[in-house]
């Protein structure tokens, strides 16, 4: 139908992607990886992909503002790269990220927004997100949907969370939520559709899916016959009902039904699909509602919905925030060592000469206020007896010469060029 180009940003999402291109349901030529370091993406995906530091083994540590930073200063240094790498035929943009990270978390909402205001196009944004198990990861997602005002992008989202209900393993609930989120891009870009007696076309496909809000989308398969519509009703309930996605309110405005199905089991249905209306806008009244029917024999039976242009998950958000505000208040937990301790009166049992140093304002002061004992001076004068020293009878300080670093006791540290120019927020503009 409509011809479509991918983004996946941060490692979360190059996974998704990656997995998603070799199982048939993406063409790598129609792909692009953005990340801020190369750690996370494999030999084969890296000669092509965009690195948005100029430090490709950096990262961003989990911190989603300094990302924000860095695809703008990447996207003023390069202002053509995004367009060159978008076929000029393309309708669409899907972007694959996820909210608890930073690199694709805090890049991929400043690249949406600049393909939707920049290269007017429309951008559908499937969004991982992640286990809830840390608060700087609940703090990312909330961040996320927050940066989203403004922007009328389509939001797919999928929770890792709602697979460790089929897993206690986290790796595997990454692996089920590519798989989900591979046959929700199948779903998306109409993959499999082909022309028939019912069609939905390319126009309807289009407004279908660049419905601005939350898109929620699945896919049912069936291997035998229906008997009657209850069992197909509760197929699609169940579908909806235990879904990757986040929890949403009936709202849809455009809803479309995309059907290989068998004569037989299209005569059982109840084609006025009033139980698919009543789960995804909550009545049987909807603006907009899209039915394609076809039956390939060589492909299984299935019902696919995609329903767009719901409110987002403000209740998710808010059960976010209220465990968000919990670790808060179970992390912090200030050390109160020193104020326990600060009543520990100690006497020392050598004779103290009394002689303190005078007060400089550097580092050095805050200890120089100390009284020096006998004993203090007995292990200073020891650690000074026996300093070893090179052939030259000079102290020897271990240093190598390195180029431009000096190797010191087993660390390197790079010289410091007073030339450079420290870097400076400031010069980032707000985008």
């Amino acid at each position: 139908m409509n011809r479509s180009f991918t983004f996946g940003c941060g490692q979360g999402a190059t996974k998704a992607m990656i997995y998603c291109i070799e199982n048939g349901t993406l063409d790598r030529d129609e792909c692009c990886i953005v990340n801020s370091t190369v750690k996370d993406i494999p030999e084969d995906y890296r000669e092509d992909c965009i690195i948005i530091s100029e430090d490709p083994d950096a990262g961003c540590g989990k911190v989603r503002s300094a990302a924000k930073k860095l695809m703008l200063a990447y996207l003023r240094n390069n202002p053509n790269v995004i367009s060159a790498r978008i076929p000029d035929d393309v309708q669409y943009v899907n972007i694959i990220t996820t909210t608890e990270g930073a690199s694709g978390s805090g890049a991929s909402v400043v690249l949406a927004k600049y393909i939707e205001s920049q290269l007017d196009l429309p951008v559908i944004i499937t969004l991982i997100c992640g286990f809830e198990s840390d608060t700087r990861g609940l703090q990312n997602t909330i961040e996320y949907f927050k940066d989203l005002e403004g922007g009328n992008f389509v939001i797919k989202t999928v929770s890792n969370k709602r697979f460790l209900e089929k897993t206690s393993n986290t790796f595997v609930a990454e692996r089920l939520a590519n798989e989900d989120i591979s046959t929700g891009i199948k779903v998306v870009n109409a993959f499999d559709i082909v022309d028939s007696e019912q069609n939905i076309d390319d126009t309807d496909h289009y407004k279908l899916i660049t419905n601005p809000g939350m898109m929620f989308v699945t896919e049912v398969t069936f291997d035998k016959k229906l008997k009657n519509p209850n069992q197909f009703d509760q197929l699609v309930s169940d579908a909806i009902d235990y879904s990757s996605s986040l929890d949403f309110e009936p709202s849809a405005t455009k809803i479309g039904v995309f059907m290989n199905i068998s004569d037989d089991n299209l005569s059982v249905i109840d084609t006025s699909f009033s139980a698919i209306k009543k789960k995804l806008c909550g009545n049987n009244t909807i603006e907009e509602f899209f039915v394609h029917r076809q039956y390939k024999t060589d492909e299984p039976e299935f019902v696919r919905i995609i329903a767009s242009g719901m409110n987002l998950p403000k209740e998710e958000l808010q059960d976010m925030y209220a465990k968000y505000q919990k670790n808060l208040t179970v992390n912090n937990n200030d050390d109160d060592f020193f104020s326990a301790i600060s009543g520990m009166e100690t006497v020392s049992q050598n004779t103290s000469t009394g002689r303190k140093k005078n007060n400089n304002d550097d580092f050095f002061s805050q200890f120089d206020a100390e009284e020096t004992t006998e004993e203090d001076e007995l292990v200073i004068r020891r650690s000074k007896r026996r300093r070893p020293t090179g052939n030259s009878g000079t102290p020897d300080t271990n240093v190598e010469s390195n180029g431009g670093y000096e190797k010191k006791r087993g660390f390197t540290a790079k010289k410091t060029n007073s030339n450079e120019t420290p870097y400076s927020e400031d010069v980032i503009n707000k985008f």
